[in-house]
């Protein structure tokens, strides 16, 4: 099994690791006793592992799928079961790594964005057409 690895940031912990489909049972043991020893570094420190926002995601490419475990893994005295999509750092990551989670939530995003833009520039000409009415300055032409 490869050794584990851990990126640290303010307010967000991620252990990953990789191994054989053979292997799995194992590094579920090994990510919760990980899981453990980071919770109790965190009371040390005077700071709490939240289980309820912590997520498991087993990931594998799509051929391998039927191999990724669905049991919850430990996390603490509670459990976690596996998602097919986390958010990490604004990306979200797939368990076949398509990115397709990503590219949906982009994709509903920036529809949302151009929805709202085109509401408020509407909005905006009404208003500003209905109370100001034409002005000097709308008939000049200008080069930018």
């Amino acid at each position: 099994m490869s050794p584990s690895h851990a990126t640290w940031l303010r307010n967000d912990t991620q252990i990953y690791r990789y191994c054989q489909p053979s292997e799995v049972g194992g590094l579920a043991w090994l990510v919760s006793v990980c899981i453990d020893e980071v919770s109790a570094w965190m009371k040390a420190n005077r700071l709490q592992l939240n289980p309820v926002k912590t997520e498991v995601l087993w990931s594998a490419s799509t051929r391998r799928q039927h191999l990724i475990p669905t049991e919850p893994v430990r996390i603490g005295n509670a459990s976690a079961l596996p998602a097919t999509a986390v958010r990490d750092l604004g990306v979200y990551i797939d368990a076949d790594i398509t990115m397709r989670s990503h590219v949906t939530n982009t994709d509903c995003s920036c529809f949302t964005a151009l929805r709202q833009h085109k509401q408020r520039a509407t909005s905006f000409s009404s208003a500003r057409f209905a109370h100001a009415g034409p002005s000097a300055s709308d008939h000049q032409v200008g080069l930018v």
